[in-house]
Formats: structure tokens, sequence, C-alpha cells
């Protein structure tokens, strides 16, 4: 189907996050990116006979760039010149726009979040701070390709602090947080140890493909 065909078809409501950000979308553009999209406007669900659909838990500004890839064909570019929070910021929706995706089955924009993400830290070039940490694992399954990047990452900078800075970001993960446990584990499965006597490459230094879904 041609896009003139695609931007031709009626328009749906859709209403996004904690606020209900309304977006009016070609719903035939919105079903031929995701199968999620044709069950909710195509199928039996009530959402196909009333052309509206809510999505309270989807982030805003992920939404937004999701909006952008289905009607331009990419995410955009990062914006080069901000400051190390607005780059947290960035890593932040990135990362929100890349759960959207997995969620969606939209590989192509997945790779895409993945490598602005990665590019958003290195900007901040520091490490997750815990509460990232536990976001990304609350947000991820087990065997989430973006749970191996966080837990090298986080591996990566630890072994480079001194005890007592490794100690109080330990602290600030909090004892008996599943997320915190669960990075962890997979950090310990790397060769992490309290001893700290690995070096570990720098992921953010890895081909964006290492870290892409086929």
């Amino acid at each position: 189907m041609s896009l003139r065909e695609l931007l031709s078809s009626p328009v749906v409501d859709v209403f996004v996050g904690v606020t209900k950000r309304h977006w009016i979308l070609h719903r035939k553009l919105l079903c031929h990116h995701t199968s999620f999209f044709q069950k909710a406007f195509e199928g039996a669900f009530k959402e196909a006979g009333l052309g509206k659909l809510d999505l309270p838990d989807e982030d805003e500004k992920a939404f937004e760039l999701f909006t952008m890839f289905i009607y331009g064909g990419s995410i955009g570019s990062l914006p080069l010149e901000s400051t190390k929070d607005e780059f947290r910021e960035f890593a932040t929706t990135y990362f929100e726009l890349w759960v959207l995706a997995d969620k969606l089955g939209m590989n192509k924009m997945k790779n895409s979040a993945m490598d602005k993400y990665r590019a958003s830290l290195r900007r901040v070039a520091g490490v997750l701070s815990p509460e990232d940490v536990k976001l990304i694992y609350r947000k991820t399954a087990s065997d989430s390709i973006f749970r191996d990047m966080v837990a090298a990452d986080v591996a990566y900078h630890l072994v480079r602090m001194s005890p007592e800075t490794r100690g109080a970001w330990f602290r600030r993960c909090g004892e008996g947080a599943n997320a915190s446990l669960d990075c962890m584990v997979d950090m310990l499965s790397l060769g992490f140890s309290s001893s700290c006597d690995i070096d570990f490459e720098d992921p953010k230094k890895m081909p964006d493909e290492h870290y892409h879904d086929r």
C-alpha cells in the first residue's frame, strides 16, 4: 500500500500518558506499522468501533518520536548542543521509545532508539544512577538485550570507582529491590566481583549492531 493510500484513510484518536495527550493519526498508517494497532482498530475490540484508544502507561515524549517515525521514517537526530542533564533526559526518552517499540514489534525503530540511547550515554560519560537502573530493569524482560548493555555499562564504571563511591552507589540501589538484585546477578554473570579485579570493556564503544535486535 502506498503512502498516499495510507494517508487517505480515516483518522483515529489516541490519548497518551497520564495527561492524555491527544493525537489524531491516520488509522491505516498505524495499522501498517504494527499489529498492535491492527488489533485495536480493525479487530473485535471496542476501540475499532469508536476510533479511540487510551494508552495511559506510555511515555508522551517517546510516543511523539513514534509518530515522527511512522510519518517521517526516522526518530530524528540527537541534539548535540545540550547539557549533561538534558542528555540524561534524552536517554530516558529513548529508553521509553525502545520499550514502546519492543511492545509494538517494531525492530527498526527499536534499534534506532538503542543507538540514540547509547549516544546519549556517551555524552553523559558516567555511571547510570541506581534509579535509572531500577527503571530499566522494571520495564524489561530478563532476556532483554537492553539489560545486557546496562549491566555491562554499570560494571565498566563500578570497577573504576573508589570502594567508598562504589559502596554509596550500591546503598542507593536499596536493599531488597528486585531490579537491583537482577542487575547484580547480570553483572556477576559477566565476571564482576567485589574485588573488582576484571577490567571490563566499555560497551558504549561497541558497534551499534552489537545491541540491535534482528
